[in-house]
C-alpha cells in the first residue's frame, strides 16, 4: 500500500500570496492551503482509477483506513473514520472540517504564535475566524470557490451557527 499526501497547499497568487502558511505573516486557511490529494495505490485491494471529489476526507482518516486494509484493529478513541466503504462504491456521512493555523510562520515570535486562524469548512459554507481581534469571514464556497466574495452579513444565522460549532 503506498500513500501520498501533502501536510499543505500552496498559494500562487490567488490571494495576492506566494506560498504557505509557514511563510508568510498571516494565517491563511484558504482554499489553496487547506484542499491537499490523498492518493492510495493498493493493487488488489482498490479498484483502479476511483476518484473521490467530496470533502469527507481528512487526515486523521489515513490511519485508520490503513487499519483496515490490512486487517487490524482500529484502536478506541481514533478521531479518523476508516474510508473503506468509498472503496467499494459506498458513502461516508458529511462531516465539518476543522482547520487552525498561527501568524508569523516557522519564525512565529511568541506573540505571533498567540495569534491564531481558525476554520470550519463544510460543503457549502467555510468560516474564519482570528483572534484576538474576533474578526469572522464567512464564504459560501459551492458558489464562491475562490473565497472573493465574503458573505457573513447576508447569512448571519449560519455565520453565527458555525462560529458556535468553532
Amino acid at each position: 500500500i503506498v500513500v501520498v499526501s501533502a501536510d499543505h497547499g500552496e498559494e500562487l497568487l490567488e490571494h495576492g500570496v506566494i506560498g504557505h502558511v509557514s511563510t508568510h505573516k498571516e494565517g491563511s486557511l484558504v482554499e489553496e492551503v487547506i484542499r491537499i490529494p490523498l492518493i492510495f495505490w493498493a493493487p488488489r485491494l482498490l479498484p483502479p482509477g476511483l476518484v473521490i471529489d467530496e470533502q469527507i476526507v481528512q487526515a486523521i482518516d489515513v490511519m485508520p483506513t490503513l487499519l483496515e486494509m490490512v486487517g487490524a484493529p482500529i484502536p478506541a478513541g481514533v478521531q479518523g473514520r476508516s474510508l473503506r466503504p468509498l472503496f467499494s462504491g459506498g458513502s461516508l456521512p458529511s462531516r465539518p472540517v476543522y482547520l487552525e493555523t498561527s501568524h508569523g510562520g516557522y519564525g512565529a515570535d511568541m506573540e505571533q504564535y498567540a495569534s491564531r486562524t481558525l476554520a470550519i469548512r463544510t460543503g457549502k459554507w467555510k468560516l474564519i475566524w482570528s483572534t484576538p481581534e474576533g474578526a469572522v469571514e464567512l464564504y459560501d464556497v459551492a458558489a464562491d470557490p475562490w473565497e472573493d466574495d465574503e458573505v457573513s452579513r447576508d447569512h448571519p444565522q449560519v455565520a453565527d451557527s458555525l462560529l458556535t460549532l468553532l
